[in-house]
């Protein structure tokens, strides 16, 4: 092998040599010179319904004793999207309704107990697998009377 030939390998070792060193070091400097955007990141919660306006009104025939809910509105704080589960007990079966209304009626009886009953309606906000916490309200109505308010 020529003096010539010995001198160009050589060349081309350091020359391979310098861009595997080089060349990535010029790559890093591209990337690390930027900055990402910035990412902005909120959660949101499911809420209790407030401001619940409607009336109830107590009843019963015979052997039972009823009442009945009729929920005219509420503010629902919570994302857009949810559905809500109305329920009202005591009553067999309980009365359980699942609607994107904010408006609702539900009536319920039990057999007569010879004595005043309290009634508990119940709304609750639902997104998927999400539910917020529950809005109570209880209505008392003495026996088979005819008692009505506002809720």
């Amino acid at each position: 092998m020529s003096h010539f030939d010995s001198c160009r390998r050589a060349g081309s070792i350091v020359l391979v040599v310098a861009c595997l060193l080089l060349v990535p070091g010029v790559a890093m400097a591209g990337f690390t010179d930027r900055q990402a955007p910035a990412l902005s990141v909120s959660t949101d919660s499911m809420e209790r319904p407030t401001a619940v306006t409607g009336t109830y009104a107590c009843g019963g025939q015979g052997n039972t004793e009823s009442v009945r809910i009729d929920v005219t509105g509420f503010t629902d704080a919570g994302p857009s999207g949810a559905r809500y589960t109305y329920s009202l007990t005591p009553g067999n079966p309980a009365p359980v309704v699942t609607t994107t209304s904010r408006a609702q009626s539900l009536t319920a009886s039990i057999p007569d107990d010879k004595a005043a009953n309290v009634w508990t309606v119940s709304i609750q906000s639902v997104l998927g697998n999400w539910t917020g916490p529950a809005y109570s309200k209880q209505v008392t109505c003495t026996r088979k009377s005819s008692n009505a308010g506002p809720l």
